[in-house]
């Protein structure tokens, strides 16, 4: 089955009205399964609304920014998600469209390089006939998301995708290791498996053998923070999850079996299988027949869905900490 476009929604909520109206155009779309929608509507009672929406922007394929003056003066939708959505945008890792719903000084800003929607960026409110604005949006986000479907099913099983929302959990980490000029080793990636409720990590382990998912967390969290922070940064300039050995064993796992996207069983196969000091780490741990023992229960682990509200218990405080500072 075709996948369906990821379509994230940030707007000022002093234009909420208008973002309803949009929803009713793009009505069809979602009808026809060419698009799954996502706002901040959606976040469920309790959940962290700012990890909720930070993990659905690091998520989806593409990204309206609705813009007007009330966008353009709020700090989190100006600072903190038009700024990621443009870092995405330029990685390649998604397609941003700024949607200019009221009249507002936007063409100089860091989104001003973007093509606009309605054409030649006329605000939705200087239309005498709102309905036509909006059909014009809808008409140029269709046409984008056919441009989207395409190189999606171009890339073939050879480039099987990260599982959305792993994908965004691993992408808080990584852009917080590039923040903080530490780079991703893959004892970092092990523990973001490790860390994730009910995961797949945690449960082998614990079949394994009782106590001995905390005992590795330690020895992880120790690891990490003993990591030295000088020189870190220029290796996310060109960062690419593919081009990490375990992830593209993950792809050769999940293409084997038949999956349309690598999950966290396949990832975390994928870093016990690829030689590399955690692998002989995890040897001299375990050693050798226990580790191929845990090798054949992550095989054999049912997967269980990831919270898609928000990031892992270790993230999350990072974040938080962050946040504070």
């Amino acid at each position: 089955m075709e996948e369906s476009i990821e379509v994230f929604l940030s707007y000022a909520h002093r234009d909420k009205a208008l973002l309803d109206r949009l929803l009713e155009q793009l009505a069809l779309l979602k009808r026809q399964k060419l698009i799954g929608i996502w706002h901040d509507s959606e976040i469920s009672a309790g959940a962290d609304w700012r990890q909720a929406i930070t993990l659905h922007l690091n998520t989806a394929h593409l990204i309206l920014l609705l813009i007007s003056p009330a966008f353009i003066a709020s700090e989190y939708c100006y600072s903190q998600g038009m700024t990621r959505a443009v870092e995405r945008h330029d990685a390649g890792e998604a397609r941003v469209i700024p949607i200019i719903l009221r009249p507002v000084d936007w063409h100089d800003a860091p989104f001003g390089k973007l093509q606009a929607l309605p054409p030649d960026g006329k605000p939705v409110t200087s239309w005498s006939n709102r309905d036509a604005a909006f059909l014009a949006i809808t008409q140029g986000i269709r046409t984008s998301v056919e441009e989207l479907r395409g190189d999606l099913q171009g890339k073939g099983s050879a480039s099987i995708p990260i599982d959305r929302t792993l994908l965004a959990i691993l992408n808080l980490q990584k852009d917080w290791c590039r923040q903080k000029n530490v780079p991703f080793h893959t004892p970092i990636l092990l523990l973001v498996l490790l860390e994730m409720a009910n995961g797949v990590a945690r449960r082998a382990l614990e079949t394994l053998r009782s106590g001995l998912a905390a005992e590795l967390e330690r020895r992880l969290k120790s690891y990490v923070a003993a990591v030295p922070t000088s020189g870190a940064g220029s290796s996310f300039s060109d960062f690419l999850w593919e081009e990490r050995a375990d992830v593209r064993l993950a792809q050769r796992r999940a293409m084997e079996e038949g999956s349309a996207t690598v999950t966290e069983r396949h990832l975390f196969l994928g870093i016990l299988e690829t030689k590399s000091n955690t692998q002989q780490g995890l040897k001299d741990m375990l050693g050798e027949n226990d580790f191929r023992r845990l090798i054949q229960i992550v095989r054999d682990t049912a997967i269980e869905p990831l919270d898609s509200n928000g990031p892992t218990p270790w993230i999350r405080d990072l974040l938080q900490r962050d946040l504070l500072q």
